[in-house]
């Protein structure tokens, strides 16, 4: 099994030419969790075909995610070349599940132009996730033009007496540019009312949330826990999870990264807690009731102090 970057899989000819050609071949790359092939396979094939038993390889662990970028990367690398449209292609395919890497990122990646990438960011942007944010090659977080200050003006908004040292940080600009987005704010008198009276991303306003079996005829999915909006539409906690993800105040703080995955390991579907349900052994039961409850308590007391901190 393989993660080839090649549209048209192993070319045949070069695997006939490593097969004549003499001595051991380099070691091929393979994923140790799932034993995919990475970088390897016109070798693979020709060490199968001299009838060779055994051929030397190197270990690669990453997760399952990156199995694909690290193919590309070391077939741009060396070996038979990507043709032009497997680069393209492989370009594409980073950016629907890399949304975050600059176009210069995904460009050394892939062997193209940055500006070919752009170009296809602009084309698939209907399927790759547009981000206030992206990661360049030394790593470092920097907006996307104009996005640094529209998430700053909504911080502003949404926090009236925050900090501009805050909202730079937050929203990855500098602190004189956040006085500036504050600067024009106050000069045309800029005001969301939506900020102060809890207004959704779809016009309604965001009133409670539900899950359960009482849930199941929403239309999302059997047992999906669902945010209930007074408006035009109603989101799975999962999709508010997933907003969230992509804001950098979350992404790229210690704490807000810490409230992500708290979130998301107890936003579980009724099937899910039914599933749970079943697996407590009877003399753990009471235990886990009780362990429930508190944990219940917990998370009413951190709802009431954000709601005391939002004014609600």
């Amino acid at each position: 099994m393989s993660e080839s970057p090649r549209l048209n899989g192993p070319d045949e000819e070069h695997v006939r030419r490593l097969v004549e050609s003499e001595g051991m071949f380099p070691p091929i790359l393979v994923h140790r969790a799932t034993m995919v092939v990475v970088d390897g396979v016109h070798r693979l094939r020709a060490a199968e075909r001299r009838g060779e038993e055994v051929i030397a390889a190197r270990f690669l662990d990453c997760s399952r995610g990156e199995i694909f970028v690290e193919s590309v990367r070391a077939n741009v690398a060396h070996g038979l070349p990507l043709s032009l449209a497997d680069r393209k292609a492989a370009a594409s395919r980073i950016l629907i599940s890399h949304p975050f890497w600059s176009d210069r990122t995904i460009a050394a990646v892939a062997g193209i132009a940055h500006k070919t990438v752009g170009r296809i960011r602009r084309g698939l942007s209907e399927r790759v996730a547009e981000t206030p944010v992206r990661i360049g090659m030394d790593g470092h977080v920097r907006p996307v033009a104009g996005h640094g200050r529209a998430l700053a003006e909504e911080l502003i908004n949404r926090h009236p007496g925050i900090s501009l040292r805050k909202v730079a940080a937050a929203a990855g600009i500098s602190v004189s540019t956040a006085h500036d987005v504050r600067r024009r704010m106050n000069l045309v008198g800029h005001a969301d009312p939506r900020a102060a009276e809890g207004v959704g991303p779809g016009g309604g306003s965001v009133v409670a949330i539900g899950g359960g079996r009482g849930d199941r005829d929403g239309g999302a999915g059997e047992g999906t826990p669902r945010l209930s909006v007074r408006g035009p539409e109603s989101v799975s906690l999962a999709q508010v999870i997933e907003r969230m993800r992509v804001d950098p105040s979350l992404r790229f703080t210690e704490a807000g990264r810490v409230l992500l995955r708290v979130l998301g390991t107890h936003s579980l579907a009724a099937r899910e807690w039914n599933s749970l349900v079943d697996s407590v052994p009877v003399h753990w039961a009471s235990t886990v009731a009780d362990l429930a409850r508190e944990l219940a308590v917990g998370w009413e007391e951190f709802a009431a102090q954000l709601d005391k901190g939002a004014g609600r």
